[in-house]
């Protein structure tokens, strides 16, 4: 019984900590996403400064006869689009910033701290399928919480055996005999258990042994399924931000450079020119949400390993 309480107990301080893993990972999730909102708030700056030129010109040259009502409005309207998705990233700043502090268990009096705006880099690579398949398997806690079940009934089965219900009793017993002395000696009492010696308690634990044995043989299949899962969805973004790190964000920067020596010529007009800057703008946006999206995936695949994967 002892052994079964310390298997108890172990399986219990499991049940905690994977609510401090779960509390911790996601911790990580809002941080992340904390970062982007930071990140996208100070683009988005610079996109409503923008616009807001755009739209400037756009009224000056709409007094002075030079552009219709449809150009003037598609400015504007650009320029309010800026603004509510500025106001809506502030918003959205507020609220992670509540959600961090909750989690951290802080209260308002803590809560004046602060984080880097930009979210960390990819890292060089990443860890095979295989080590993670490896990894997952040796700490998931849920894994080792149904181990110990396993183990936890094996260890009861001992207080199942024929001699358990043969309720044995020890004792001293004394008594005066008929010449008025008095006896003193030991006493062994025991039940001879001719029908109940725990035929049907045993016939249970063997079953619920097999349940258990059988459930964490499909658990495994479900960890190695979400590792699977977890580490595909990882390189689908980190691809993405491959992409738009070498690729897009490069390009647009380019297409700055051109658009500058055209309208140097003028051969580029003043709102092509904003307007290509403000979709550079947009790129940078774009990245920094898929950059997001990459450590998200990231936490995910440390919740499907059961712990934060370190190479």
């Amino acid at each position: 019984r002892k052994k079964v309480a310390s298997t108890e107990l172990e399986q219990a301080e499991y049940q905690v900590a994977s609510v401090v893993l779960d509390i911790a990972l996601h911790v990580q999730e809002t941080y992340y996403s904390l970062q982007t909102e930071q990140t996208k708030l100070g683009l988005l700056e610079l996109l409503v400064e923008s616009t807001s030129a755009s739209n400037q010109l756009a009224v000056k040259q709409r007094e002075a006869g030079n552009i219709n009502d449809l150009e003037l409005q598609n400015q504007t309207s650009l320029y309010l689009q800026a603004t509510l998705e500025l106001s809506k990233t502030q918003n959205q700043i507020a609220h992670l910033r509540k959600e961090l502090n909750t989690l951290l268990g802080l209260r308002p009096s803590q809560a004046n701290w602060h984080i880097p705006n930009e979210l960390p880099g990819l890292p060089v690579d990443e860890l095979s399928k295989e080590k993670l398949h490896a990894l997952a398997l040796s700490q998931r806690l849920d894994m080792a919480y149904l181990r110990l079940e396993i183990k936890r009934i094996s260890q009861m089965g001992a207080t199942k055996e024929w001699w358990a219900y043969t309720d044995p009793a020890v004792g001293i017993s004394g008594e005066r005999d008929t010449d008025g002395i008095r006896v003193l000696g030991p006493t062994l009492s025991t039940a001879l258990p001719f029908f109940d010696h725990g035929q049907a308690s045993r016939a249970r634990l063997f079953s619920m042994l097999k349940q258990s044995e059988q459930r964490l043989k499909a658990l495994e299949i479900d960890v190695l399924a979400e590792v699977t899962r977890s580490l595909d969805q990882l390189h689908i973004n980190r691809a993405r931000v491959g992409i738009y790190h070498n690729e897009f964000i490069p390009l647009q920067k380019k297409i700055i450079a051109t658009s500058q020596n055209f309208y140097n010529v003028m051969g580029l007009s003043v709102y092509k020119l904003l307007q290509n800057k403000q979709e550079e703008l947009h790129a940078k946006i774009e990245h920094a949400i898929a950059l997001r999206d990459y450590w998200v995936s990231r936490v995910e695949l440390d919740r499907a390993v059961g712990g934060t994967v370190q190479k």
